[in-house]
């Protein structure tokens, strides 16, 4: 009799499928994913600085660092701690010329607050969390309101600032949307990393 033998390719297959099964997203890839959510960041903040008037119509830019604050403190606190959305604050401030530490100070205290009430928002719907917006966007819309008059030592109109709110209201679901890819992405990466054991 004959004596059979497993042929090379089932040999071959079970060699070359045990590192296939246990490889996952690198550290490096996964942190670099981790740099979208900034990346996407500074990039709304320079379409935002483009004069989008038309004719008559004076057009406000939209407060894209409360959105980035709002949207990923409740999504992913990790990336927006209190530190970082001051940072962020400053760089808001310094190219969009605003008074130093105004934009900072209002982000670093919205996200100490929205960590504080993160549970409130997830257990809500996207609906929820857009009619709580115009809520916070009117306590940062009041502080910026100050701080602009007594930077200029009288009190400003008002309307720039209101037009900023409305703006940022109804630009926020498109914004939120393009978030949530980069969101999505991440925890993708996460859990093919730790299906890996990667950590």
């Amino acid at each position: 009799m004959i004596a059979q033998f497993p042929s090379p390719k089932v040999q071959t297959a079970r060699v070359t499928d045990a590192p296939l099964a246990s490889a996952g997203p690198s550290i490096l890839i996964l942190r670099f994913a981790e740099c979208l959510p900034f990346l996407l960041f500074l990039l709304l903040l320079v379409v935002s600085r483009v004069d989008w008037s038309i004719r008559a119509v004076v057009t406000a830019p939209p407060l894209i660092g409360v959105m980035f604050v709002y949207y990923w403190t409740i999504q992913r606190p990790q990336l927006t701690r209190p530190v970082f959305a001051f940072i962020i604050g400053m760089v808001i401030d310094f190219t969009c010329g605003n008074p130093i530490g105004m934009s900072a100070l209002s982000l670093f205290v919205l996200s100490i607050g929205l960590a504080n009430q993160r549970r409130l928002f997830l257990s809500g719907t996207f609906f929820l969390e857009w009619l709580i917006l115009p809520i916070v966007l009117c306590v940062v819309g009041l502080f910026h309101w100050l701080v602009w008059s007594l930077v200029l030592a009288h009190l400003v109109s008002p309307a720039m600032i209101l037009m900023q709110l409305v703006v940022t209201v109804f630009v926020y679901p498109a914004v939120a949307f393009l978030f949530s890819f980069c969101s999505r992405y991440i925890r993708y990466l996460e859990e093919e990393r730790s299906l890996a054991g990667g950590g």
